[in-house]
């Protein structure tokens, strides 16, 4: 890489690379030829609807069908209805009861997540757009691209690879489970519906559902991750520009880019807002009753595949929004390092009162911060894993 000192008319001097690397960076911020990260939002804003962005695939047409449209809230709301009445129902068995209220907690949260897709889905489009925006113009070659690059691969293995696999997993042992009850719901329906196939309906009534439920909950899921993870990269990046470049212009720049990650940052928790404790309630609850069923299974020797399948909710979505609020504090709390080792010496007063303004926005780093929880980070994490063991070792006990 060549640099040099380059003088401008306001006496500012920065770094400049040979011509042949700055017109392909001039490329990747222009948008003609997008970095990993630029093109990973954008797949993500098209996923979620944004028709300025371009044109949906049918997959995700029909995704976005289960999760937004009338008719998928509308089912999630049946559901939850079906699942309160068989669990009020005097005449159930113990199993369907449990098969009843494992099923209702998580049809409260998919209809929180349906409230989310819907009502704020201008601040979810918000959010990807200032992440985009700042990645443009963090394209620089070498280092910068590389960890764009590996945080994108990493992104896509997990949300669209790893946590989809086991989303399919729980909807078929879910689904098994509810198709082998013999609730009250199901009792009626063959007693009084006048023609017998008219009772088989709640079959594909609970498979149209039960998609709609669990592809909210893990879109609602997915969209904070991807959000807060790649604006802790971003911001890693940012720090690492302030570090190395120096003059009134480019400290500027990363100045203006420090303002956009944050308001990407404030979208992401506007998102939930009063929704998210209603959003985790379904998954705690989920999780400690599948504790009960597992640990009563191994006392009885019988083996629950719906409580084993949804065990690791609390790790699945609990877990990884506490890592992904972690490190956008971390990575917005070490702007302020990275901004003082940058070369103060050789910078103006205007370059370096710029490096002051986001020295004191690091004062009070950004957070996963929504009314109702707290902060989502690893101590709340933590607290919230010592709750579970604490109940497990109840449970044990009391055998």
């Amino acid at each position: 890489m060549v640099v040099t000192d380059l003088h401008d008319s306001q006496g500012c001097s920065g770094p400049i690379r040979s011509p042949h690397r700055v017109a392909r960076n001039q490329k990747s911020s222009d948008g003609t030829t997008p970095n990993a990260m630029d093109k990973y939002l954008t797949e993500w804003l098209v996923h979620m609807g944004d028709r300025l962005e371009g044109t949906q695939r049918p997959t995700a047409k029909i995704l976005q069908l289960l999760r937004e449209s009338w008719i998928g809230g509308l089912l999630s709301l049946s559901l939850l209805m079906v699942s309160v009445a068989e669990t009020l129902s005097p005449s159930e068995q113990p199993f369907i009861r449990r098969l009843s209220v494992r099923n209702a907690f998580p049809c409260c949260s998919s209809i929180s997540a349906f409230i989310i897709l819907t009502k704020r889905k201008d601040t979810i489009l918000a959010a990807v757009r200032h992440a985009r925006d700042a990645a443009r113009v963090l394209c620089t070659p070498g280092e910068t691209q590389t960890a764009l690059t590996a945080n994108v691969r990493w992104s896509r293995f997990l949300l669209w690879r790893l946590f989809p696999l086991y989303g399919v997993a729980v909807y078929v042992m879910v689904q098994v489970a509810m198709f082998y009850d013999t609730s009250s719901v199901n009792a009626w329906l063959r007693k009084y519906s006048e023609v017998e196939a008219f009772g088989l309906l709640k079959t594909p009534f609970e498979v149209a559902s039960l998609a709609c439920c669990m592809t909210s909950l893990y879109t609602v899921l997915f969209a904070e991750l991807a959000i807060h993870n790649t604006t802790a990269t971003l911001m890693e990046q940012l720090g690492r520009r302030l570090a190395y470049y120096r003059g009134c212009e480019n400290t500027s720049r990363s100045v203006r880019l420090h303002v956009s990650l944050l308001a990407a940052c404030r979208h992401a928790n506007a998102m939930f807002g009063l929704f998210l404790p209603l959003y985790l309630l379904g998954h705690f609850a989920l999780s400690m009753l599948s504790t009960v069923v597992a640990v009563r299974s191994s006392a009885s020797g019988e083996v629950d595949l719906h409580a084993l399948s949804c065990l690791p909710y609390l790790l699945v979505f609990f877990v990884p929004m506490c890592i992904a609020g972690q490190r956008v504090h971390d990575a917005s709390y070490g702007l302020k390092d990275k901004a003082y080792a940058g070369p103060w010496l050789e910078e103006n007063v205007q370059a370096r009162r710029s490096r002051l303004l986001v020295m004191a926005s690091c004062s009070r780093p950004a957070n996963f911060t929504v009314p109702g929880v707290g902060t989502l980070d690893l101590p709340t994490c933590r607290k919230g894993f010592r709750l579970w063991f604490q109940f497990v070792q109840v449970l044990i006990n009391l055998q």
